[in-house]
């Protein structure tokens, strides 16, 4: 059985190593939230959720957003999720732009004692303000992602190391559903007590067709339970 510290400290070693590991010339840039949970009942769960990102070493603000999410849990192992957001972004040639989200999910979980493996399939929507549709380019933008994630629970401790690895379908009519971004994501979360949590991870994003440069990403978050 692997010692609960020595799990913790092989995935902070893991984040490092792909922060070392990738492209001087990638984007690095930074992504911190604040979430508030709220369980309306067993099954029914609200999220509400701020969200800023940056980038070039925090010195650009990239985009922010505000969402809310409510999740729906219909067996132990099964979880039906709907939500909306509003966007703000910093786009490099047409400024600060609108955008509105709708999406839908589901999520499967499996327990084997401290260890949680989850599967989650979302679709989602971006409609963007003032932006043309044209033959490269769809508006609104339609996505699906698949993400894997692994966590082990530290209890003795409060804490949760996870990895996660993420994969982005565009389903655009240029692209039909081709695999075009992959995220790849390890941390670590923290529960202060029964209400707060506070949680820490490095990210990797891969763009596998577009031009745009790779993403280093070093995100923080915290998290109210009502």
């Amino acid at each position: 059985m692997i010692k609960p510290n020595k799990l913790a400290l092989a995935i902070l070693m893991l984040a490092c190593s792909l922060t070392q590991g990738h492209a001087e010339d990638d984007d690095k840039g930074s992504i911190s939230s604040i979430k508030i949970e709220y369980d309306a009942t067993k099954h029914l769960e609200i999220e509400l959720e701020n969200e800023l990102r940056t980038i070039d070493y925090l010195q650009t603000i990239e985009r922010w957003n505000s969402e809310i999410t409510v999740n729906y849990t219909f067996f132990n192992f099964l979880k039906i999720s709907n939500g909306y957001s509003l966007l703000r972004y910093n786009h490099e040639k047409r400024g600060w732009e609108t955008g509105y989200r709708f999406f839908v999910g589901a999520t499967g979980f499996y327990k084997w004692n401290n260890f949680k493996l989850s599967l989650s399939e979302k679709y989602q929507q971006t409609y963007r303000k003032g932006v043309a549709q044209k033959t490269t380019r769809d508006n609104p933008k339609k996505i699906l992602k698949s993400k894997l994630k692994l966590k082990y629970k530290i209890t003795k401790l409060g804490l949760e190391p996870y990895i996660s690895t993420e994969l982005y379908h565009d389903l655009k009519r240029r692209y039909k559903g081709k695999h075009v971004v992959t995220k790849y994501e390890a941390g670590v979360s923290y529960a202060i007590n029964k209400r707060n949590e506070f949680s820490i991870y490095y990210r990797y994003q891969k763009e596998e067709i577009e031009g745009d440069a790779n993403k280093k990403i070093l995100g923080i978050g915290y998290t109210f339970k009502l």
